[in-house]
């Protein structure tokens, strides 16, 4: 049996203790690579959507690929990869003739401590599915707010087209933000009409008067009291009065003129009586150019 005397075992020791050192030193190095590159890999991934979003949306607009000077602005925003590089583009139509769109990227992510292990950088790779599609709300019901599915956003030309029955006679509309308290800050949409609109005093307040049966309006349209809407998730649409619009003052007066010919008396409630009624679901939102991500399942259908 070998007796090992003190100075050997402190020896062995400080051996075991210099080798566990060296391998702990490693792993941290290693560990500190790893979540640098996983850090990059999600900065990469999120420029790469935002930049599929973006792009997918001018093209629909325009007809051309402006992914790699989207795709520079948006990695500009994270320092660590601005090295990065759209690798491929392909746009596609879909069978429900939406577009998609698929964008590649990748990025050589250096290495602090592995470099002294032979390896100098980490490839890493990103890809993003994205398409277009127009969300509509039917039988909308005067007064009902609609909690849309997706945000709206202000994209180039039109964002929401509405349309109303034939015998609707004007209504007032107006974009919604909703709190995280559940109530809601509107804005009067009225005046992002494509069309000409009027102005109705309402208890002291001037609001947006549309008379068209189907109307586009474009967030980026002026408006005399300077409201600006770049993000909504809901609408809210109210019937006007039957004489508030033209077409209600001309039907006005053809009852008028054929009461001229009848034995009944002509009073106020009597020629509203002859309105036709209107439907109890008169209107249809549809939203315009919106755009989201989708799967690489999706993006193959």
């Amino acid at each position: 049996m070998i007796k090992l005397t003190p100075k050997k075992k402190r020896a062995d020791v400080a051996i075991m203790v210099a080798v566990f050192c060296v391998a702990f030193l490693a792993l941290c190095a290693f560990g500190i690579d790893m979540a640098y590159i996983t850090l990059n890999r999600a900065k990469l991934q999120r420029a790469t959507e935002t930049t599929a979003l973006a792009a997918i949306a001018q093209y629909k607009d325009s007809g051309i690929d402006k992914s790699k000077e989207l795709f520079k602005l948006y990695k500009s925003e994270f320092d660590t990869i601005k090295d990065a590089n759209i690798t491929s583009v392909q746009y596609k139509t879909g069978t429900d003739g939406s577009i998609k769109l698929k964008i590649s990227t990748e990025l050589n992510s250096p290495t602090y401590f592995l470099r002294f292990a032979g390896v100098g950088g980490v490839k890493i790779e990103a890809n993003s599915y994205a398409k277009t599609y127009e969300e509509i709300k039917e039988d909308v019901q005067s007064g009902e707010t609609v909690d849309l599915d997706s945000i709206i956003t202000n994209k180039k030309g039109n964002d929401i087209k509405i349309k109303t029955k034939p015998n609707s006679y004007g209504y007032f509309v107006f974009a919604g933000k909703k709190n995280t308290d559940g109530t809601y800050l509107w804005s009067d949409m009225g005046c992002k009409s494509n069309t000409a609109t009027t102005q109705k005093n309402i208890d002291g307040k001037n609001y947006t008067l549309i008379c068209s049966q189907e109307e586009n309006f474009d967030f980026s349209n002026s408006c005399s009291d300077n409201t600006s809407i770049n993000v909504a998730d809901s609408i809210v649409i109210f019937s006007a009065k039957p004489l508030d619009c033209p077409q209600g003052q001309n039907l006005l007066k053809d009852i008028e003129e054929r009461a001229k010919d009848s034995n009944t008396p002509i009073t106020f409630e009597w020629l509203l009586s002859q309105f036709p009624k209107q439907d109890s679901n008169p209107y249809e939102i549809t939203i315009l150019n919106n755009v989201k991500l989708i799967t690489k399942d999706d993006f193959l259908r």
